[in-house]
């Protein structure tokens, strides 16, 4: 879990520096911590979906990468809309709350491996 959290970290600074960034030099340098920012948590989002449903490991790999493509192909006509209207800047400045929310909520889920005093325990994993 802490792997997906460096990633919304880094995501939320990489991407208010890509909004107001003085030069297309920085914005460059922005928009690369902000792929590496998204890309991070994936496939800790794929194991944590498959931890959550051990049974059918398949199905929640299935219902994380189908739900956040879905959600995405949802978002962005009305992100485009916004940024016709209002600007690209604005866009982007909405896309902060993704993040955002995501690291809130990612700080109220426990990690499983980590056991009382924050000693790391082994865990069998049935597949």
């Amino acid at each position: 879990m802490r792997t997906a959290r460096l990633g919304y970290a880094l995501t939320l600074p990489a991407l208010c520096t890509l909004v107001l960034s003085p030069s297309v030099v920085v914005a460059f340098a922005a928009a690369l911590l902000l792929g590496l920012g998204v890309y991070i948590p994936f496939s800790v989002h794929i194991t944590l979906g498959q931890e959550y449903l051990p049974a059918r490991p398949g199905t929640a790999s299935g219902v994380t990468v189908g739900l956040t493509v879905s959600i995405g192909g949802i978002a962005a006509p009305f992100l485009g809309a916004l940024a016709d209207s209002r600007g690209l800047s604005t866009a982007l400045a909405v896309l902060m709350t993704a993040p955002a929310v995501s690291l809130l909520a990612s700080m109220r889920l426990k990690d499983r491996r980590e056991g009382v005093g924050g000693e790391q325990q082994r865990t069998a994993h049935v597949i």
